[in-house]
C-alpha cells in the first residue's frame, strides 16, 4: 500500500473518521499514515474533560491512542473504499505504561498507532505518545472495528 504524508495529499480531518464529536473529538490532525501506521497530533486543551488547575493526567492518553487507532482505522477503510465510519470498541491495553503523571494544557502530544494484527473486525496497535521528545506513554490497545450495520456518517 503507498504511504502518505501531509506533503503529497491532504487527510481528512479526524471529525470525518471518528464517530465523536467536539469537544470529544482530540485528535488535531493526522500527520502521516502508511497503511501500517498512522502519526497524529493533539494538543491539550482547557475545554478538554478531566482538566483540572492546567493539568490532565496522562491516563488520558488511552483516549488518545484510541482515537488514532480509529483515525488508521478510518484511512484504511477509505482506502478500501469505504468512506463510511465504524464505531469500534476499546477491549483493552497490555504493558500501558504512563512515564508521567501529568500533562499540561497548552502542550502538543504526537501519538503514533502502529498496527500489530487485523482481521475479524479485531485489531491490535502499539501506541505511543510523545510531548515534544519525550515520551509520556505507551501501551498496546486491543479494540474491536464495527460492521456496516453500525455505521456512522461522522456528519
Amino acid at each position: 500500500m503507498t504511504g502518505f504524508d501531509l506533503g503529497t495529499v491532504g487527510f481528512p480531518s479526524p471529525e470525518r473518521l471518528l464517530p465523536h464529536k467536539a469537544p470529544m473529538v482530540l485528535i488535531d490532525e493526522i500527520s502521516a499514515w502508511d497503511g501500517s501506521c498512522v502519526v497524529v497530533r493533539a494538543r491539550v486543551r482547557a475545554r478538554q474533560l478531566i482538566v483540572v488547575d492546567g493539568l490532565t493526567s496522562t491516563l488520558m492518553c488511552i483516549e488518545y491512542m484510541a482515537q488514532a487507532v480509529g483515525c488508521a482505522e478510518g484511512l484504511l477503510r477509505r482506502a478500501e473504499g469505504t468512506p463510511a465510519v465504524h464505531r469500534g470498541l476499546l477491549l483493552g491495553t497490555r504493558e500501558a505504561v504512563f512515564d508521567v503523571g501529568m500533562i499540561a494544557v497548552g502542550e502538543e502530544l504526537t501519538i503514533s498507532a502502529t498496527s500489530r494484527f487485523s482481521g475479524a473486525r479485531m485489531a491490535s496497535y502499539a501506541c505511543n505518545v510523545v510531548c515534544g521528545t519525550k515520551r509520556v506513554a505507551h501501551a498496546e490497545l486491543n479494540v474491536y472495528v464495527g460492521d456496516d450495520a453500525e455505521k456512522n456518517t461522522g456528519e
